[in-house]
């Protein structure tokens, strides 16, 4: 179906400081809709975020992320693929529940995921290694061709000797695999041996034998059956021929009827074999032909591996770069960790010299507490005193009422003076202000008449 959103939420976003990786930068004025995506054909999920067609969000969940509640209403989770970590304010403690059992439920299902296909490609090794140790087994258990011996053939003579065992020994295939090669030489050599019979083993009657072969000859020595016996699929010589080359005796020491009797068993029994092995060539065929199907299925689980293999190794790169992040941060935190001790050791190291300080005041505030309590002991003595000294005091306090009466008496008559003296002080100054203004009234007319006289002069002289 592809991808599709399963979860949406508002929040304001936030993104770590690069530079410093101590403060949040926000991404958004407002809060915008944050929503969860999932591809079900991909089995993946996305958080995205978008604010005015700008991807504030686009992070990737994987199993080893973790979203962290850092406030009730706040929530962050670390992008190594961004190489960022992201900030969520909620304007809702539920909110930010839902986000997180969200992102819970996703990390999950990727888990479960990665189990799902572990199990897979073991469940593909293990069959791979099952169909491998059948094809070995199979190869070890095929069968050959058959080595037993037969029942021993039994010659009596009419002497009543003892009875001697002759078998087939097969061991030319003995020990070796059946192959449909090893049955199509068997095929021939049954054919040459049917044919060889037909020409050479005719049945022989009484009449055609030989004079010197009677009924009484004796039984052939067990080393003579036994080179009988090796050299049966070899050309074998006709009665006539064993005849010129033996004298009239039969070649090996064996009747004619014997090796008659001989040869017709073993021409049972590589008819049998033949048979057998018939029956094998169609069991290599169908064996050849499950072969065949388990190549191709083996062929076809190893492309299937090699892609996996690819696969992983991408994951186990990606995996890598997570971990290398994780790390970083790891020691990022460890040196703010640092630093935070630090930082609070000295804290306590100067709460602690407070503290000895606030000790060392309080003890010194007791010691002056003490002193003041026996100035106050001494001081209560000394009150005793001054009550016998009331008396006196209120005697002297009568003489001060009168003097105090008198200096107010003197306080009048001093202020009479004075106004006394203000009064005549202003009479002064209004006289001399008027003997002032009669002086300047007198310049001026002096200043008229000398006017005048110079005038009267000037027409004098003119």
């Amino acid at each position: 179906m592809g991808e599709r959103p399963i979860f949406s939420t508002k929040a304001h976003v936030f993104q770590i400081d690069p530079e410093t990786r101590k403060k949040w930068i926000p991404s958004s004025k407002q809060a915008v809709v944050v929503s969860y995506y999932h591809d079900s054909n991909k089995k993946t999920y996305r958080i995205i975020a978008i604010d005015n067609s700008k991807a504030l969000i686009n992070s990737t969940i994987t199993a080893n992320m973790t979203f962290t509640k850092t406030s009730p209403k706040f929530g962050q989770w670390s992008d190594h693929r961004a190489n960022t970590v992201y900030g969520l304010g909620f304007a809702a403690e539920n909110d930010l529940v839902q986000f997180a059992d969200k992102f819970a439920e996703a990390k999950n299902a990727l888990k479960a995921l990665i189990l799902e296909r572990q199990k897979v490609a073991q469940a593909s090794v293990t069959t791979r290694t099952v169909k491998q140790e059948e094809t070995a087994s199979t190869a070890e258990k095929s069968p050959a061709l058959p080595t037993s011996s037969p029942p021993a053939t039994t010659i009596s003579n009419t002497n009543g000797c003892n009875n001697q065992d002759t078998g087939l020994a097969d061991g030319e295939n003995e020990g070796k695999p059946s192959t449909p090669s090893a049955v199509h030489k068997e095929h021939k050599k049954v054919e040459m041996i049917q044919t060889e019979e037909k020409i050479e083993f005719q049945p022989v009657s009484s009449s055609q034998r030989p004079p010197s072969e009677s009924s009484d000859l004796p039984a052939p020595s067990n080393e003579q059956a036994t080179k009988t016996v090796l050299n049966e699929e070899k050309v074998h010589p006709s009665p006539s021929t064993s005849k010129k080359s033996t004298g009239g005796v039969p070649a090996q020491g064996l009747s004619l009827e014997a090796q008659v009797q001989q040869l017709k068993y073993e021409n049972e029994k590589l008819k049998s074999a033949l048979t057998i092995s018939s029956a094998n060539g169609k069991k290599w065929e169908a064996e050849l032909q499950t072969l065949k199907n388990n190549n191709a299925r083996l062929t076809t689980a190893l492309q299937e591996s090699k892609s996996n293999v690819n696969k992983w190794k991408q994951q186990l790169s990606s995996y890598q770069e997570e971990s290398a992040a994780l790390k970083k941060k790891v020691h990022d935190m460890e040196a703010s960790q640092q630093t935070f001790s630090s930082k609070s050791t000295e804290e306590i190291d100067s709460l602690r010299k407070a503290n000895i300080e606030l000790e060392e005041r309080v003890a010194s505030t007791e010691m002056k507490l003490q002193e003041k309590n026996q100035e106050c002991t001494s001081l209560e003595e000394k009150l005793k005193d001054f009550s016998s000294m009331e008396e006196t005091f209120s005697s002297l306090s009568a003489e001060f009422e009168e003097v105090s009466q008198e200096r107010d008496n003197l306080k009048e008559q001093v202020q009479q003076l004075e106004e006394q003296v203000n009064i005549a002080a202003t009479a002064s100054n209004t006289q001399l202000q008027e003997a002032k203004e009669k002086h300047a009234e007198l310049g001026r007319r002096l200043e008229s008449i000398l006017e005048l006289h110079s005038q009267m002069g000037d027409t004098l002289h003119s």
